[in-house]
């Protein structure tokens, strides 16, 4: 279902009522969703200002051999969970870390905690030099520190590429995308082991009214989330200027991301419920082309704005001349 809510600050988190099934598995026991939920009271940037129930941020960790690779790092306030869902699952294995994009907390939060507190050995990212944008914790990194310090001066920074896979555990295949539907510089990961789509800031849109969750729709629920709905929550937040704009464009290129994985048996939002299964994936990738298409026939968003706004700045428009 999609529910009705948000929260950011003060940021409420769901401490017991979902504690145990917070860790969930992907396909075979290769991979898990760490699922942090907090609650939506109209007050955070990830969700609708009318939505009310509770959402979880999600890292996901991916375990082969004797290596894992955690995607994305979470929120502070989820810091000691996320230590310790880490911690019970990789044993002894080497840690990497993968940081889908830059500028959201999201992603980023708890890298310096992790670093601190597991040997980490290789920072991915969309961009170079990664670990001189992770300093955002003052309690691990004090004003004053110089930027890139410590461990994580130690990281091995990766910039990751389009299509070319990196390898966990010497043969299973983590493949980034640059990502069409997003905003900044994003990627989705695709992973070959389990069959999961990782889709950062998309394929968000799916909480619970509940505090005990779940937090991922299962092939055996059907949580009747439709277009229409897709559509309000993507609008009501950072896609709000998809009305009335060509959106085939964006159909086509999400078709084609697909496509590149036949295969795609889950798909892994960095927040919103996990959709978990083949079919669960399909059904909401239809859904996310539908919303797409619905926004084309609404009425465009900010366009008088943009457009007041280029009439008194572009001066290559007649009106614009000074007499």
């Amino acid at each position: 279902m999609v529910g009705q809510g948000s929260g950011w600050d003060p940021l409420t988190v769901v401490t017991e009522a979902s504690r145990d099934n917070r860790v969930i598995p992907l396909e075979g026991g290769r991979g898990y969703v760490l699922a942090n939920p907090y609650e939506l009271d109209g007050m955070t940037h990830t969700f609708p200002v009318w939505a009310r129930g509770y959402a979880p941020s999600n890292s996901y960790l991916l375990i082969e051999d004797d290596e894992a690779l955690l995607v994305d790092a979470g929120l502070s306030v989820h810091e000691d969970a996320l230590l310790g869902q880490i911690g019970e699952l990789i044993g002894d294995r080497r840690l990497a870390l993968y940081v889908t994009r830059f500028g959201e907390f999201n992603t980023i939060c708890n890298v310096h905690a992790i670093v601190e507190n597991f040997e980490v050995s290789a920072l991915y990212a969309p961009w170079p030099d990664a670990s001189l944008w992770m300093e955002v914790r003052p309690k691990y990194a004090p004003p004053g520190t110089r930027v890139g310090s410590g461990p994580l001066g130690r990281l091995a920074n990766v910039k990751t590429a389009d299509g070319k896979a990196i390898r966990l555990g010497g043969e299973r295949r983590i493949t980034p995308v640059r990502a069409t539907l997003r905003l900044l510089t994003t990627d989705w990961l695709y992973d070959h082991g389990t069959g999961t789509l990782f889709t950062s800031d998309a394929f968000t849109h799916v909480w619970r009214e509940s505090a005990a969750g779940p937090w991922a729709v299962q092939p055996e629920e059907d949580d009747g989330t439709t277009a229409e709905q897709v559509l309000d929550y993507m609008t009501a937040t950072r896609f709000w200027w998809l009305n009335g704009a060509d959106t085939e464009p964006l159909i086509r290129r999400l078709g084609e991301a697909f496509a590149r994985f036949p295969d795609v048996r889950a798909i892994g939002p960095g927040y919103g419920c996990a959709l978990l299964g083949q079919s669960v994936a399909r059904r909401h990738l239809r859904l996310v082309e539908d919303a797409l298409r619905l926004a084309a026939t609404r009425t465009p968003n900010g366009v008088d704005l943009g457009l007041t706004y280029q009439d008194a700045t572009d001066p290559s428009l007649p009106e614009a001349a000074t007499p």
